[in-house]
């Protein structure tokens, strides 16, 4: 199991010499909400989520995109397309591979649910965290997820070798395995990020070391707080 970079720290202002990463969790769904096992149920944004991703919209409207990838499932398709606004010099180019965590049997079931029918579910899922080659029944493991979000990772930056900003809109399980291989991170560290709803983050290249990466900005919703103020 291959990482992409070493971390390293450096300044956290603008680069414009290197690849600058903006990674980005889709909007609300009723799965978000009503504490679901969503995986790749293909639920779309609520009313609430749409709104989330049009904020989104207006905070990156003057940010110049050189590639825009999200995943293939509507609700980062949706506001993969927010986002972009109907701007006609780009195409978002859709990619499973983005995909949230396969949950198999578990997809689209609640917790609750859940604890009822498989009262070792917990106990179990501790070991998938714990145990990454672990697979949900039907589904996938978390090496599953890790291995084919650092396939995507590396193909883009085959793709991509010169400076650029690039856009990922994606799932929670899906941008905790991408962020952790860019920082050369474990595949069980993962686990110590959160995505909210919407929320920017920012990677970026170091300017004088190709493939040393940094996070500068981390799960940042500023453009939800007047939003959230009227909910």
């Amino acid at each position: 199991m291959s990482t992409l970079s070493r971390s390293n720290v450096f300044g956290t202002g603008p680069n414009p010499n290197r690849r600058n990463i903006i990674l980005v969790r889709h909007g609300e769904t009723q799965g978000n909400i009503g504490d679901r096992l969503q995986g790749q149920f293909d639920a779309p944004l609520t009313d609430k989520g749409v709104r989330q991703a049009q904020a989104l919209s207006r905070r990156l409207a003057n940010t110049d995109f050189n590639a825009v990838y999200a995943s293939d499932l509507q609700r980062a398709v949706h506001t993969a397309q927010s986002i972009l606004n109907n701007r006609s010099n780009i195409e978002i180019q859709l990619r499973p591979e983005l995909r949230e965590l396969h949950y198999g049997t578990y997809e689209n079931t609640s917790w609750s649910v859940v604890q009822n029918e498989d009262p070792t579910f917990f106990k179990r899922f501790i070991e998938w965290e714990t145990r990454p080659s672990a697979k949900y029944p039907g589904g996938e493991s978390v090496t599953d997820l890790w291995q084919r979000v650092g396939n995507f990772a590396n193909e883009l930056l085959t793709n991509h070798s010169e400076e650029a900003t690039i856009l990922i809109v994606a799932h929670g399980g899906s941008l905790q395995a991408l962020l952790a291989q860019f920082l050369a991170l474990r595949i069980t560290d993962q686990w110590h990020f959160h995505f909210d709803n919407t929320s920017v983050s920012i990677i970026k290249e170091h300017p004088m070391a190709p493939r040393v990466w940094q996070a500068t900005l981390f799960n940042d919703t500023s453009h939800l707080e007047s939003f959230n103020s009227h909910e």
